[in-house]
């Protein structure tokens, strides 16, 4: 089923698989975000967590998936620039072992100068060339299929012309900033980097229906199937989360 349906599905129905199915599509793009601007696994966990409650109790008004991909990107780099703080900026060193401790490869280094600037750097960029470089590299989408899921309806050639353009875009944003790199070069860490593999275990989490009981905040029961049975289920998270000082 294609995104949007899944979305209608949700929003309409309340419908749990149609959510998780959703989750599971596009997690890997949210904790990728995270983690480039929090450099700090708990944290980004916590911040794809707080994303995909933000969709389950208002999902977007959107009639494409690269605008609901613009959304998504758009809400887990604020939400991870509101998290973070003084104590998630770290030396090279700490970084290194972070890396190894959640079993994120060690990276180019100039990946590692430039990707915690990429996300904004993406945002800035003209809605349509800013959900085309969302597609291509966080998607790994055809050119093909970028066409036919913007909103305008664009062809293959016109696709590329939007994805060279992105890039192009950004090259100079990271050459203003000192970051010298070439649009083929980018390409290549785009391709290679972009995406993050979250952990196995909050992927469990957020992808698996709520499970009773599951109630709301007067102590009526809550169908474990609907919004408010998600927004429950991750308020618990939040609320076990900070018992244990995690982004505290």
């Amino acid at each position: 089923m294609n995104t949007i349906a899944l979305l209608n599905d949700f929003r309409r129905d309340q419908s749990a698989e149609a959510f998780a199915t959703l989750t599971h599509r596009y997690i890997n793009l949210v904790f990728s975000v995270a983690w480039r601007r929090l450099n700090d696994s708990p944290l980004a966990e916590k911040a794809t967590r707080t994303v995909f409650a933000r969709l389950a109790g208002a999902p977007p008004v959107v009639t494409t998936e690269s605008e609901l991909l613009g959304w998504l990107h758009q809400t887990a780099l604020h939400i991870a620039l509101d998290l973070g703080h003084p104590e998630s900026c770290r030396t090279n060193t700490e970084l290194t072992a972070a890396t190894r401790d959640t079993g994120i490869a060690e990276r180019d280094p100039l990946w590692n100068e430039l990707s915690p600037q990429l996300d904004e750097a993406i945002e800035n960029l003209p809605p349509t060339e800013r959900q085309a470089v969302l597609m291509k590299f966080f998607q790994d989408n055809s050119h093909h299929n970028i066409g036919s899921k913007l909103a305008t309806g664009i062809s293959d050639d016109t696709s590329k012309i939007h994805v060279s353009r992105a890039l192009e875009r950004l090259r100079v944003n990271f050459s203003a900033k000192g970051i010298i790199c070439t649009a083929g070069l980018l390409t290549k860490l785009l391709t290679s980097h972009a995406i993050e593999t979250p952990p196995a275990a909050l992927v469990a989490r957020l992808t698996s229906p709520p499970q009773p009981p599951c109630g709301a905040a007067d102590g009526t029961a809550v169908p474990v199937d609907s919004a408010a049975g998600w927004r429950s289920k991750f308020t618990a998270f939040f609320r076990r989360n900070r018992s244990k000082g995690v982004g505290q």
